[in-house]
């Protein structure tokens, strides 16, 4: 009996000197695809949650310098605008991305455009000292970062095997803790010029979109067939799946975002946590 049968029967691993059995082309080929992708998925979500967090201190310290009497609902209008327009923004520029047609693909273009559009405005924020300019800017960051979270998201089944998406998202989620982290630790630099440190954390955002486009293979869209936009189309792509891990992971993120911006928000109701 060879070494490697000993093992298939549990009789342990093949004894040293023996050829180890080793994975098959496709298995290999699927093994190699995700060590190419999963640093592209770590850095991406890295560089933008790390601006994401650091604009939220960021800009409690700018609403204080702006207009301290009116900081708390000045900040609200900001997270409130920015919400509403980053769920259209996903939704459209998701449709978008399905029919973009380039010889860098159908992803890529949106990253890095997202990624820029993002950090302009945001940098645009600090030189400004309009309420309403300010609000404005807020929302095409967010529109901004939602085109090129998207489309980083939906790279991820583009180009990977169903069985390869659960470490994917890990090594997404990954980025995303780091990205927090480093976010909280470079704006508490900043605290003191919050104007400085909007013109300059957002483009970690731009950095990390090339780093994506330049380590993920290129693959052309121009052979695919285009795809009418409509808004039938667009309200069938807003059916949810009926897979049960898909809502598994939906309840499991639904809960963490209110807790963490529950979190966030209960320091601007201290003046002490204010700059």
């Amino acid at each position: 009996m060879s070494g490697s049968q000993a093992e298939e029967l549990g009789a342990g691993p093949a004894p040293a000197g023996l050829p180890q059995p080793r994975l098959s082309g496709p298995a290999r080929d699927a093994a190699s695809r995700l060590g190419k992708y999963g640093p592209a998925f770590l850095i991406g979500h890295l560089g933008w949650a790390a601006p994401s967090a650091a604009a939220a201190a960021l800009l409690q310290a700018l609403a204080e310098k702006i207009d301290p009497a009116n900081k708390i609902a000045f900040f609200g209008a900001m997270s409130t605008a920015g919400g509403v327009c980053a769920s259209a923004a996903m939704i459209a520029t998701g449709a978008l991305s399905d029919r973009t047609r380039s010889r860098f693909g159908r992803r890529k273009p949106w990253i890095l455009c997202g990624a820029v559009l993002a950090a302009c405005a945001m940098a645009l924020i600090g030189a400004s000292d309009s309420k309403l300019w300010i609000i404005t800017l807020f929302a095409v960051y967010k529109m901004g970062e939602s085109a090129s979270v998207g489309a980083l998201f939906a790279l991820m089944p583009d180009r990977l095997a169903s069985n390869q998406l659960g470490r994917a998202s890990g090594a997404a989620g990954l980025g995303y803790l780091l990205g927090q982290s480093v976010g909280t630790f470079a704006a508490a630099a900043f605290l003191t010029m919050p104007a400085a440190g909007l013109a300059v954390l957002p483009w970690i955002f731009v950095l990390c979109a090339v780093l994506v486009v330049l380590l993920v293979p290129g693959r052309s869209s121009l052979d695919r067939p285009r795809r009418p936009v409509s808004a039938q189309e667009l309200l069938r792509s807003l059916r949810p799946p009926s897979d049960k891990d898909f809502w598994l992971a939906f309840a499991g993120r639904f809960l963490f975002i209110p807790f963490r911006w529950s979190w966030r928000t209960t320091s601007i109701s201290s003046p002490t946590t204010w700059v």
